[in-house]
Formats: C-alpha cells, sequence, structure tokens
C-alpha cells in the first residue's frame, strides 16, 4: 500500500494537480476586496488600475456572446474612435494591451457572478468576481511548473518547485488581483517551457513542432508586452545549440507567433501598420510612473539599473532564493565544466570541453537562465521603463522555482542522467540530497508564515535582508504601491467611524477614476453615503484615508503625524501600509518632527 501511495504521489500530473487544486484553494478563499463576498477571508484591497482590466474583460465576454449571436460586429468589439465615431453603443475596445488576458478576466468574472452572486453590489462589474480569473492562471502555472520540475527532476524537484512558487508572497498575492501580470506569468512559462520540452534531440526542431510550439508563443504575444523577451532567449538558445540550423525553426516559431497575435486581436485589422505602432508607442512612450527606492523618489525611467534586480532579490523568501541560486550554480557549473561523449573507437573516451555543447542539448535549463535574465537585463538598461514594483518582471518569479527544483535534484534532466540511474525508477528518483530537502522542507515552513503574517498585504512583502531597510524608521523600499493595503477591513473600520454622508481626503490619487472606483467596489462606503475627494494641503477634510506609495505621497504624509486620531491602520513587517485618521481641527493637523 505504501509503495503504491509513493508511486501515485511520483507522479508529474498528480503532483502538479494536486497543488495546482491547492493554489486554486487557497487563493479563491481569500479574494473578498471590499466587502462583495464577506463570507470568504478578505484578500487585497481594490487596486489603482484593477477596474480597467476587469471592465474591459467583461466587455469583451459580453460582446463575444452577442457576436456569436450575431448581435455585434468585431468592429463593435474592438473598434476605436477612429473606426466608430464619437457615442459607441458598445464602447471603445481598450486597446492599451492585448486582450486574451482581460477575456480571460472577463470569462471567469461572468461565470463566478452568475453561478455566487455577490451580497450588496451595484454596477455592471465586480473586481471580487473577476479575481477568481487570476486564481485559475495562478493555478495553472503551479500545474505547469510542477509538471515540469517533476518531469525534470523527479518527485521531490516537483513538489519543491510547485511550493515554492504557491509560496512566493509576490507572486501569491498577485494571484488574487485581477490585472494581467498573474496571466502573463502563465503565458510566459507556458511559451518557455513549450519549446524547453518539445525541442530536444541531436537535430534541429521539425517545421511541425516549432509551428504548435509557435502558437504557444503567440498567446503569449496576446496577453501582455513582457512576451516580447521570448524571441530572444529562444533564438540564442536555439543557435547555440543547432547553429544555422536552428534558423529555420525559430523563424517559422516566431512567424507563427506573430500571425496568432494579429488574427486574434481584430484591433489590428482595420489599420495593421498604425495600430501596430500605436501599441508600441503606448508601451514605450507612455507618461513615466514614479518609484520609490533607496528613500528617493524615481521616474521609472531614470531608476538605477540595479533596481529590478534588488527587488527581485528582495522580494524573493530567503530560503527559495538560496534554493534557487544554488540550482542557478549547478547549471552553470555543469556547462563549464561537463564531460562529453565523443564518438570514437570503442570504447568512447570521455573528455571535457570549455563549453560542451551536450550542456546547451538538456531539456531546456539554459533557456530558463535566459528566460530569467534577459527581462532583468531589459529592464536594467538606462530609459527603460520598470513600472513600480516587481510587475513588469515578475515573469521570472515561476521560473525561479524551478532553479529551486534543480537545487534538490540528484540528477540531472532525464537526457543528462546517466543510464545506471534511470534504471533505478523511482526509487532513485526520491533519494534526493537530505540536507538540500531538509533545506527545502524548512522554506516550505518559513514561507507559509510569510503568507500568513503578511496576508492580505503580500505585495508589500520583503525578504528578511531587505527588511531593515523597509521600516517606518527607514522606508527606503516600496511599501505598498499599488493600494492593495486598503484592505476591506480598514474600508469597514472607516465606515463604522465615520458619520454618514462624511467627506474623506484620499492620498495619493493617482488617475482621475480613482476614487469612483473605490466607492463602486466598496459596499460599505455606499451605504454610508462617503464622499471621497484627492487630498490637498490646502483644503483639508475631516478624514483623511492614506496607503504607503511613498513615490506619490506628500512630503508631510510620510512621516508618522501629530494632532490626529488613529481610526484605522494596516501594518505588516513593522511598516505602516495604510491608516485612516481623523484630524480634529485643520490648524491641530501637523506632521511629526
Amino acid at each position: 500500500m505504501g509503495a503504491r501511495l509513493l508511486a501515485a504521489f511520483s507522479r508529474p500530473a498528480v503532483i502538479g494537480g494536486t497543488c495546482a487544486v491547492l493554489a486554486f484553494v487557497a487563493v479563491t478563499l481569500s479574494i473578498d476586496a471590499a466587502g462583495d463576498y464577506p463570507s470568504l477571508g478578505q484578500g487585497p484591497g481594490p487596486t489603482i488600475d484593477e477596474s480597467f482590466n476587469v471592465q474591459e474583460g467583461v466587455r469583451l465576454a459580453a460582446g463575444g456572446k452577442a457576436w456569436l449571436l450575431g448581435g455585434l460586429t468585431w468592429r463593435d468589439l474592438f473598434g476605436g474612435p477612429k473606426e466608430l465615431g464619437p457615442n459607441p453603443v458598445f464602447g471603445y475596445h481598450l486597446a492599451d494591451h492585448p486582450p486574451l488576458g482581460r477575456f480571460w478576466l472577463g470569462l471567469w468574472h461572468e461565470a463566478v457572478v452568475l453561478l455566487a452572486p455577490p451580497a450588496r453590489h451595484e454596477g455592471p462589474f465586480v473586481t471580487s468576481a473577476a479575481r477568481v480569473g487570476s486564481a485559475a492562471a495562478f493555478a495553472l502555472t503551479v500545474l505547469v511548473i510542477g509538471m515540469t520540475a517533476a518531469r525534470w527532476y523527479g518527485p521531490a524537484g516537483g513538489w519543491t518547485a510547485a511550493a515554492s512558487l504557491i509560496l512566493m508572497p509576490r507572486a501569491f498575492g498577485h494571484a488574487h488581483i485581477a490585472a494581467l501580470e498573474t496571466c502573463t506569468n502563465l503565458a510566459y512559462v507556458a511559451a518557455i517551457v513549450a519549446v524547453a520540452c518539445a525541442w530536444q534531440g541531436e537535430t534541429a526542431p521539425s517545421r511541425r513542432t516549432a509551428f504548435w510550439t509557435g502558437i504557444v508563443f503567440g498567446l503569449a504575444l496576446l496577453t501582455k508586452i513582457q512576451a516580447v523577451f521570448l524571441p530572444a532567449a529562444v533564438g540564442v538558445w536555439a543557435l547555440a545549440r543547432w547553429r544555422w540550423r536552428g534558423i529555420v525553426p525559430v523563424v517559422v516559431w516566431g512567424a507563427t507567433g506573430v500571425v496568432v497575435l494579429f488574427l486574434l486581436w481584430p484591433w489590428l485589422w482595420f489599420d495593421p501598420v498604425g495600430h501596430f505602432q500605436q501599441y508600441l508607442g503606448r508601451t514605450t512612450q507612455r507618461i513615466p510612473l514614479k518609484v520609490w527606492y533607496l528613500g528617493e523618489s524615481w521616474a521609472d525611467k531614470d531608476a538605477p539599473w540595479h533596481y529590478p534586480w534588488v527587488t527581485l532579490a528582495g522580494t524573493i523568501p530567503l530560503g527559495w532564493l538560496a534554493l534557487g541560486t544554488a540550482g542557478m550554480a549547478r547549471r552553470v557549473r555543469q556547462i563549464t565544466c561537463q564531460p562529453t561523449s565523443v564518438a570514437g573507437p570503442t570504447p568512447k573516451v570521455k573528455t571535457a570541453e570549455p563549453l560542451p555543447v551536450r550542456a546547451w542539448r538538456s531539456p531546456g535549463e539554459s533557456l530558463v537562465l535566459l528566460a530569467i535574465l534577459i527581462p532583468l537585463i531589459a529592464f536594467s538598461v538606462p530609459g527603460i521603463a520598470v513600472y513600480d514594483g516587481e510587475r513588469l518582471f515578475l515573469v521570472v518569479v515561476p521560473l525561479w522555482s524551478l532553479l529551486a527544483a534543480r537545487a534538490v535534484a540528484l540528477d540531472g534532466p532525464p537526457e543528462e542522467t546517466p543510464a545506471s540511474n534511470a534504471s533505478d525508477g523511482n526509487r532513485t528518483r526520491w533519494a534526493q540530497p537530505r540536507i538540500m530537502i531538509g533545506f527545502a522542507t524548512l522554506a516550505a515552513a518559513v514561507g507559509c508564515w510569510n503568507l500568513y503574517s503578511t496576508s492580505p498585504c503580500w505585495l508589500g512583502f520583503w525578504n528578511v535582508v531587505a527588511s531593515p531597510f523597509s521600516t517606518d524608521s527607514r522606508q527606503e523600499l516600496e511599501a505598498s504601491y499599488w493600494g492593495d493595503s486598503v484592505t476591506r477591513e480598514i474600508l469597514t473600520a472607516t465606515a463604522a467611524a465615520v458619520p454618514e454622508g462624511a467627506q474623506i481626503d484620499v492620498a495619493p490619487v493617482l488617475h482621475q477614476f480613482q476614487l469612483e472606483d473605490l466607492l463602486a467596489q466598496c459596499p460599505v462606503l455606499r451605504a454610508r453615503r462617503v464622499r471621497l475627494r484627492a487630498y490637498s494641503p490646502k483644503a483639508r477634510s475631516e478624514y483623511l484615508l492614506l496607503f504607503e506609495r511613498r513615490a506619490d505621497l506628500p512630503a508631510e504624509l510620510r512621516m508618522p503625524l501629530k494632532g490626529v486620531q488613529t481610526i484605522a491602520e494596516v501594518r505588516r513587517q513593522d511598516r505602516r501600509l495604510a491608516a485612516v485618521y481623523r484630524i480634529p481641527a485643520a490648524g491641530d493637523f501637523h506632521q511629526s518632527p
């Protein structure tokens, strides 16, 4: 019985599937943004621009149904002002990002609202319902990572990779938010894994293989702009393995992806050249965002080159960071020192080469390394926008879990495992280095505590190395860049403390729809007929709601305040992330020295 159970839990599908189900359940049990599903645990608060994704996703899902019934044309659904003129009945297509990720969120929104209507919601969309789409995308990412690691490194590697991804607070937090980051992670990982697993062997892949993996690449292009890093990674990897023979499959793969992008985004049909240039222009020529880094506010295009490296290293829990680094070191050492078999007179003689070709013929470890390094290098280039937080380079986090799995593996991927070891079956594949497995178990235990102690403000997590730079006394790193710390708890406490019809100042306010969207997604504030207004030091209200996006927070609000009454506050890792204050009189309000 024990042997059968062990064999069952050694299968990649069982490992990936079990962890995927656990991930989906864990996320959906804490997904409520502001009171629409009060029976669920509270999730991150409504983020600054989450509503844009949900609104467009619901529009695409409803429009797709109307198109199937003959009530809309592609032009009605994907047209802009140029195509539809003023006042279109179904609105304009929001073309700042490709449609696949938003369509996915919209489909899940429609299904959840139908099967589980919100408690007290008014309006055309429910943020918390669309968040289930991100939870599903996260679960699928865990499935892909867990199955891939189990195939490459055996059961211990599979469980380690899946568990590490679930226990990455930033990735886990983004899985609660109806935005494109988690869908982008899934698409990016799927494209890399498809190539890594299918482009194997001594010879370059066939055109058929390049074609179907190119379709996966096309779906990544349809999700978000980070997919543009994939051709560089795949191209360098393929050319290093097969030299000029790798050119044709790379071209077929890339061309297929571009064709998929064009065919499945009808907005491009109306003006292919102009709209494509417009899409790239929006990505590269938008208004800079501000980031808070090393105690200063920077335009994201001017942030120091080490911003993505420090942010990534500081937001991955220390245990997983160490395991991933160890896995990377094993791979690099293998590339530079691995002996290769050279054909010759029997018996074959093994010789060492400085850069053995066989090291590039693994099922994808080198490709995984490139897919991690290329985005980080790109966002280190001066003048390249990094947004705020880790959003743009979050795609490397799931791949980092594969490196962590590599650290606990006794053997390399199947093609690199000696036949004598491979013949031992599951018994050998379970015989992993005990120290590394013990370290991974400890990292998992600490990871569970990280998720619990920072809940539901996972986007503000920093590991123990970075934490001393993020306390109240040394706020040198971003604390709550997306407003997720304005949780259901703080909103409910605010509604209970302020009189009906009260006006509350909010800081910071980053766009004209932020306050309107916050009210629309918060039943408890609407029930009290609360009014929200952007904070101004020249005309202050009696109540103030702030969250710690320090790059845009007025200087007088960054320090602890005197002469105010704290109504509610959210603190994690010894930091204020959000707070609501009552100011007895305008003249009494001043910052602490």
